[in-house]
């Protein structure tokens, strides 16, 4: 470059070099995450021209940043988010490229079934698998807090019977291993359910051979069972207190009067019981056949 210029009267002449220095180029690529969760992404960046010598910075609203590097290289493990690049060469030339690593969505899905069941019940759980895509599918675990109840590809519902309250867990695990997780709390609720036999055939077969009584609850306590006939007589009973869970001292009523078997017929039946110590007594009328 030459400058001219005029000074007191006089021309003068200066000639300069001027030295243009390429700039330095970034070439970048991402890699997005797998799973929405997985932080697993990645970001190749490689720097060319300029002088040859390179400070190159990565920057990002994330914690560890800003990263500096002075070679080329890979750096892995990244959160999804917008990533700056930078790089300086020895002759202060910049090249500054932004990249964004994406994570894919999260699918989701729901446990549905019943938000409560009676003790000595069933409740059947099932998937609402939502933008869950079922091809993608490699395995389903079903747990509670205690236990897995279900592992496998096929483990789409369940059938369970809780005892206390309980919350029941899904894992589904898709291609590439990601992992989407929801639960289903379940109240149990406790209801005594006590069963009286309709028809029995006192035969002496060892099937079916007495009126008995059933319940699901330990705590309860049968006062007296009183049986009539159809004309009001009474043909037993029973008002020694026991309990029909599971107290194997009472077979039940084996359809005889006085030791004598009765006619095939309709019977009335009463019988009072409490469902736990202290509670107000409770009675049962109904009625029981005799086949033979």
């Amino acid at each position: 470059v030459t400058y001219s210029y005029e000074e007191s009267g006089c021309p003068y002449e200066v000639t300069e070099t001027v030295v243009v220095f390429d700039s330095p180029e970034l070439t970048i690529d991402a890699v997005n995450l797998t799973c929405f969760n997985s932080n697993d992404g990645t970001i190749t960046y490689s720097a060319t021209g300029g002088d040859g010598t390179y400070d190159i910075t990565i920057d990002a609203s994330l914690p560890n940043f800003p990263k500096s590097f002075t070679t080329n290289g890979m750096e892995t493990d990244l959160a999804p988010g917008t990533y700056t690049i930078t790089v300086i060469d020895g002759n202060l030339c910049v090249d500054e490229q932004v990249i964004t690593v994406s994570a894919p969505a999260q699918p989701s899905f729901t446990v549905t079934g019943p938000s409560s069941i009676v003790v000595g019940t069933f409740g059947d759980l099932a998937l609402n698998l939502g933008t869950v895509n079922v091809d993608n599918i490699t395995n389903i675990t079903w747990y509670s807090e205690t236990e897995t109840l279900c592992d496998g590809p096929d483990c789409f519902g369940l059938t369970v019977s809780p005892s206390v309250n309980s919350l029941y867990c899904v894992d589904i695990t898709l291609e590439g291993g990601c992992v989407v997780n929801n639960c289903l709390a379940v109240t149990s609720e406790f209801i005594t359910l006590v069963n009286v036999s309709n028809v029995f055939s006192p035969n002496g077969d060892g099937s079916n051979d007495n009126m008995v009584i059933q319940t699901n609850n330990p705590d309860m306590v049968a006062s007296y069972l009183r049986v009539f006939d159809r004309w009001g007589n009474m043909v037993f009973n029973l008002e020694t207190p026991w309990q029909p869970f599971d107290d194997m001292n009472y077979p039940g009523w084996n359809g005889t009067y006085n030791g004598q078997e009765l006619n095939p017929g309709v019977y009335v039946y009463v019988f009072e019981f409490i469902e736990e110590p202290g509670a107000t007594p409770e009675v049962r009328v109904g009625d029981v056949t005799i086949v033979k």
